[in-house]
């Protein structure tokens, strides 16, 4: 590719080399802000789930009974199935998913299995129509430092190309962002959107939908020197 500019991956791993493996010909440079670690967690019988992160769905295969799994995003459907979960897709975003459970009405009760940090309330959203729902921390997201590699990179002032997919991991890189970094934001929903700050914004791309495979394409021209408008008109 012709100008082609370095991609920054700061997703936890394995999601940071999987998301790697969709950018063939890309430079990429990993430095996860997060570390994914396993919570014991104590679970009752359950007649369904809401996952809306893949790290939640160790603890859930070994729940009894195989109950439903409402999912977010055709991946993580996907690789809840993969491990044998009765998985449904239902939606792109937590709130999708909430809107999708309670159009569901399911009977019983609802195990939303989550992280330590979640940027939308499920329990209080599915509780407010009337579901009765818990909730149980089944994995942490340790902060990671910003490896050296990573802040030479944006010290060198080369232009980086940054797609962000969660707050937690936006608000930890900002943190540990050199002042002269100058970046390419994709921002893969309007939550994460919201995290970036103003003078990384007039070069920020937002997703029309939050999916991977529009997200790999809109990486992609975006590291070839494709420009915002190009981006835009690319990932609809």
């Amino acid at each position: 590719m012709d100008k082609q500019l370095t991609v920054l991956l700061t997703r936890p791993e394995p999601g940071a080399t999987d998301f790697a493996a969709m950018l063939p010909g890309a430079l990429v440079m990993i430095s996860p802000m997060m570390v994914i670690r396993p919570v014991k967690a104590d679970f009752g019988l359950v007649d369904a789930v809401v996952i809306t992160s893949s790290h939640a769905i160790p603890a859930v295969s070994k729940l009894p009974g195989a109950p439903t799994c409402f999912c977010v995003g055709t991946a993580t459907t996907q690789k809840a199935m993969a491990q044998g979960l009765t998985a449904v897709m239902a939606g792109e975003t937590a709130q999708d998913v909430a809107a999708y459970v309670i159009a569901e009405n399911p009977r019983g009760q609802i195990l939303y299995a989550r992280g330590s940090h979640v940027a939308f309330d499920m329990v209080g959203r599915l509780r407010a129509a009337g579901l009765k729902i818990d909730e149980r921390v089944v994995y942490d997201q340790v902060a990671a430092p910003l490896s050296r590699d990573a802040t030479q990179l944006l010290k060198s002032q080369a232009t980086v190309v940054l797609p962000l997919f969660s707050a937690r991991s936006s608000h930890l890189f900002f943190a540990a962002c050199p002042a002269e970094a100058r970046l390419k934001v994709i921002a893969i929903s309007d939550t994460v959107a919201e995290t970036i700050p103003t003078h990384h914004r007039a070069d920020m791309m937002e997703l029309p939908n939050p999916d991977a495979a529009r997200m790999a394409q809109a990486v992609l021209f975006s590291a070839s020197g494709g420009n915002r408008l190009e981006q835009d008109k690319t990932a609809q």
